[in-house]
C-alpha cells in the first residue's frame, strides 16, 4: 500500500476510534497485521501525530491537521 494511503487509513481509523491499542486498530482495519499496526502507531507517535499513554494511542492536534492535509492532496 502506498505510504500516504496507509497513513490516511490509520489516522482516519484513529480519529474514528478516539483511542486504541495496536490490537484494536488491527481488528478495526481488518487488513493489517499486528506488527504492522504497532509499527504504524509507533512511527506516527514519534512524528507527533499521536499521543500515547500506557500503550493507548490517541490523535494529537498535529495528527488531525496532517490527516486533513493528506486527504486534501490525495483527492
Amino acid at each position: 500500500m502506498d505510504y500516504n494511503k496507509r497513513k490516511i487509513t490509520v489516522l482516519a481509523a484513529m480519529a474514528e476510534l478516539g483511542e486504541a491499542r495496536a490490537r484494536e486498530l488491527m481488528e478495526y482495519l481488518g487488513d493489517i497485521e499486528l506488527e504492522a499496526a504497532k509499527k504504524c502507531l509507533t512511527r506516527y507517535y514519534r512524528q507527533g501525530l499521536l499521543s500515547r499513554e500506557w500503550g493507548l494511542y490517541k490523535m494529537s492536534e498535529r495528527g488531525y491537521e496532517r490527516l486533513e492535509y493528506l486527504q486534501d492532496i490525495m483527492q
